[in-house]
């Protein structure tokens, strides 16, 4: 969606460089985390963390070969265990099961680091446990040979409830059921003794016996079961249904890089996006959704207990507390800076009468940040002579990639909603210096603002002092020729001499010229002009060395 925004609104004032940064704003409520911040980073530096779940009052992860955790409040992170290719954890009882798949056991892991096997061998994917035994999805190479077992604790009786799955997935306990996720369902063993095909949600009682089916929609990445409903990640969307299979209903939808679903008894967690990931919430019943927080490089792990949401990624290997309220993803006050020197121009000479030509100045300068008008006259005597003399080349102006007024911002999504607010004034001076004259917000895919200058700048590097505005993403120099190629004039300087190129491009130029006809021209300082050469592609003969001197792009 695209969206003007006013300057009167965006741009109340001019504040001085390097005002000031934004307030950090109040601490959270939460009874349970004292003084908690919307958003605290529980570890950082963390070897690409992943699997994490919280309980007890931990927040528990893998990172490499190793268990970590941290308190919830905060404090220091230690390492619980070693463990060797760890696929899954679940927490009960004070405990820590985990499946290393490296040695082909799982193991349960005390408060104190102590490990004991539970079970092996079990090629353990998924793991859920009671107070009396710990269930396993144990797949193989083959598409229907996924099964189901459990063992009781303290003892090695393993039963086989269920065989014959196809990629099974996402094991769940919930008031006396298993439930779990597939691509597909051939046969089975034990006693489920049940047929049936398809992909979808199953359920069996944790005694096992009859395997009954809560949906058939989809392979689902990630299920929960809440009051008696069960949610899952599959088709581009969260579907909910009730345990018995009915009332079956898509609760989101256009989720299409949605991963690690979690639930508390009110909401459902989730996370989308990558290189720009954030985790949303919405209410189990379904309704409004709620980004809790965003611009994360990557998410790699969701959980949720009492208390918060905690999110493994981060920009720096993190494990992330955030609040359940949103309140991580609003702006706390007014951001007033700081604001960076703008970098000298002449600005009340620009714009000149031949903007195209400006540009060519600035490419002939590129260290400028507006044209110098000496050069600019140069060039604005040479190429209209050189039109007005040889018709051939009197309409190819300059191509270039960036028209020197344009600037596209992504943002941070806190950012944008100051600027929406008008409340964003970090950037003021930039805007006051090189002169604003209208912005527009662009939301369809991501948060992006267009900013158009009074004037032909380098942008290439006015960008460069946008991205250090805070809560900026990336900034780019836009607003030029992007689609394909095409003529253009190329300019280079010897002494006083100018060399120019009219490289008359054609063919199949949005795709890639495929023919050109380039003239060069070489003028001095008292105004002469010498035709210097032609040279068509299509001749058959090596380009000469001028053209790959002054025009190699």
């Amino acid at each position: 969606m695209l969206r003007r925004l006013p300057l009167s609104l965006l741009v109340p004032g001019v504040l001085a460089c390097g005002a000031s940064p934004e307030s950090s704003g109040p601490s959270g409520n939460n009874d349970a985390v004292a003084a908690a911040e919307p958003l605290e980073v529980l570890a950082h530096g963390e070897n690409n963390p992943w699997a994490v779940t919280a309980s007890g009052g931990h927040v528990y992860w893998f990172t490499s070969n190793l268990l970590r955790h941290v308190s919830r409040d905060g404090g220091e992170v230690t390492t619980l265990a070693a463990v060797e290719d760890p696929v899954s954890l679940v927490l009960s009882d004070g405990h820590v099961y985990v499946s290393e798949r490296g040695r082909n056991r799982i193991v349960r892991i005390s408060a104190d680091g102590a490990m004991e096997t539970v079970v092996a061998p079990a090629k353990a994917q998924s793991t859920a446990v009671t107070d009396s035994h710990l269930y396993w999805i144990e797949d193989g190479p083959y598409e229907h040979d996924g099964a189901i077992r459990r063992v009781a604790l303290g003892t090695s009786n393993v039963d086989t409830l269920v065989e014959g799955l196809a990629f099974p997935t996402g094991l769940v306990i919930h008031d006396g059921y298993l439930y779990w996720g597939s691509s597909g369902f051939s046969q089975s063993g034990g006693p489920g003794g049940v047929m049936s095909s398809g992909g979808g949600v199953r359920r069996m009682p944790l005694e096992g016996g009859p395997v009954s089916l809560v949906s058939s929609s989809g392979i689902p990445l990630s299920v929960v079961v809440r009051n008696q409903k069960a949610y899952f990640l599959a088709n581009g969307g969260i579907t909910a249904a009730n345990v018995d299979g009915s009332g079956e209903q898509l609760l989101v939808g256009g989720l299409y890089e949605a991963y690690y679903l979690a639930a508390d008894d009110d909401a459902l967690y989730w996370s989308t996006g990558y290189g720009s990931a954030k985790v949303v919430r919405v209410p189990l019943a379904g309704g409004e959704k709620l980004t809790l927080v965003a611009d994360l490089p990557s998410v790699h792990g969701v959980a949720v207990d009492d208390v918060a949401v905690y999110v493994a990624g981060g920009r720096g290997g993190e494990i992330l507390r955030v609040a359940k309220d949103g309140s991580a993803n609003r702006p706390t006050g007014p951001v007033m800076g700081p604001c960076p020197q703008p970098l000298p121009a002449d600005v009340d000479s620009t714009p000149r009468a031949d903007t195209n030509l400006e540009l060519l100045a600035l490419a002939l300068e590129p260290d400028r940040i507006t044209a110098d008008q000496g050069t600019y006259d140069r060039l604005v005597h040479d190429v209209y002579a050189i039109r007005a003399a040889n018709p051939d080349v009197a309409g190819i102006p300059f191509r270039t990639w960036y028209d020197g007024r344009s600037l596209s911002m992504e943002v941070t999504s806190v950012t944008a909603q100051s600027m929406d607010a008008g409340d964003y004034h970090a950037w003021d001076c930039l805007n006051d210096y090189y002169r604003l004259q209208s912005m527009f917000r662009e939301t369809s895919y991501g948060e992006w603002v267009s900013l158009q200058l009074q004037g032909i700048y380098n942008t290439l590097k006015i960008a460069e002092l946008y991205a250090q505005l805070p809560g900026a993403l990336r900034v780019y120099a836009s607003g030029g020729d992007v689609m394909g190629d095409g003529p253009t004039i190329c300019v280079g300087r010897m002494g006083g001499e100018y060399h120019y190129v009219f490289d008359n491009r054609g063919g199949d130029c949005p795709s890639g010229c495929t023919s050109t006809v380039a003239y060069h021209f070489v003028t001095t300082e008292d105004g002469t002009i010498t035709a210097d050469g032609v040279w068509d592609s299509g001749s058959g003969t090596m380009a000469p060395e001028w053209r790959g001197q002054w025009c190699d792009r």
